[in-house]
């Protein structure tokens, strides 16, 4: 029977098929998830739409976050149209609503700047628990290259780990995974970084033409000027985590505890190990300690790759390291 699997195995299948591992296709869930939905082609022009900040409904109604709930009329109060909606990822997000009387009627596509609040303690749970890691895939499948977390600074004597550890993990997520980490001191903070990129974006969008991805691996625009998004619902629909997979996915989420290694590089060495047996047996032929190294240098992904090389090899070839079926007796 099967299980639903991790979020982070759940975003690996909804990439685009150029970024996918060869072959890797889930299996059947347990549970019933709708096919994603892509819709017609949407093109709008500038001045065509308004653009709007999303906040996540639980933000303004989960009980444990009663503390540090938004106001959203004081987002309002500063002149910024708000909408309160069921998200599958982030806290916030903004979305280009075509204007009254435009030809798209209720199409909205979703700007590639999505926003998850953390707080200090919330951020050393989500490293420490893994649920980061299923994060960086989920943004990913939903097709936003450069997540922005919003890191609230209190409450740090309930931190689960080092506070100096913590700074390095939030370094490595802004220089090894392409984050954007925003700190502020309270909600009020939170707030005016909120409206600050608000004015940012209606400013950055007034020239800017917005086209509908129709598919995962649907090439960039042609036409200069002009951003690919998807629709709100197919957004929601790549984020969702409810999915089970093959053996496949599961082992790229094994592979990204290894230090260095990000969901690229995993990917890159299970397009061609896709079991921990193939790896392992690769690890035991010639030149084992380079294999992994020429591997990720021939895919462009050359930073660390020695070092990713000789641990790899080192982790699965210690005798006292790895599982070995022990002798007949």
């Amino acid at each position: 029977k099967p299980t639903a699997m991790t979020a982070s195995a759940a975003a690996i299948a909804k990439l685009p098929a150029s970024d996918r591992p060869q072959g890797a296709v889930p299996r059947a869930s347990a549970r019933s998830v709708p096919a994603v939905q892509f819709g017609a082609s949407i093109n709008m022009a500038p001045g065509t739409y308004d653009i709007v900040l999303v906040v996540d409904k639980m933000e303004e109604v989960a009980s444990s976050k009663v503390a540090r709930i938004i106001p959203v009329e004081a987002l309002r109060a500063r002149g910024i149209p708000v909408e309160a909606r069921r998200m599958e990822l982030g806290d916030f997000l903004w979305i280009a609503k075509p204007r009254a009387g435009s030809a798209h009627g209720a199409s909205e596509l979703v700007l590639d700047f999505v926003i998850e609040r953390k707080r200090m303690d919330d951020l050393a749970g989500s490293i420490i628990d893994g649920r980061y890691m299923a994060q960086k895939f989920r943004f990913r499948a939903a097709g936003i290259r450069r997540p922005i977390y919003i890191v609230e600074d209190y409450r740090n004597d309930s931190l689960n780990m080092d506070f100096n550890a913590l700074k390095q993990a939030i370094t490595n997520v802004q220089v090894r995974d392409n984050f954007t980490v925003r700190w502020v001191a309270s909600m009020d903070e939170t707030i005016q970084y909120l409206h600050q990129m608000h004015t940012f974006l209606t400013e950055k969008f007034q020239t800017i033409s917005l086209v509908s991805r129709t598919a995962p691996d649907s090439p960039p625009p042609a036409a200069p000027d002009t951003v690919a998004c998807y629709s709100f619902e197919t957004f929601n629909s790549l984020a969702s985590p409810h999915q089970s997979y093959s053996v496949r996915d599961t082992f790229a989420i094994h592979l990204l505890k290894f230090p260095g290694l990000t969901p690229e590089k995993a990917m890159a060495i299970i397009a061609h190990y896709p079991t921990v047996g193939s790896l392992m047996e690769a690890l035991e032929g010639p030149e084992p300690d380079q294999r992994i190294h020429r591997l990720l240098q021939e895919a462009g992904l050359g930073r660390l790759s020695l070092a990713i090389s000789s641990y790899l090899h080192h982790h699965y070839t210690d005798d006292a390291l790895r599982y070995r079926t022990p002798p007949p007796s």
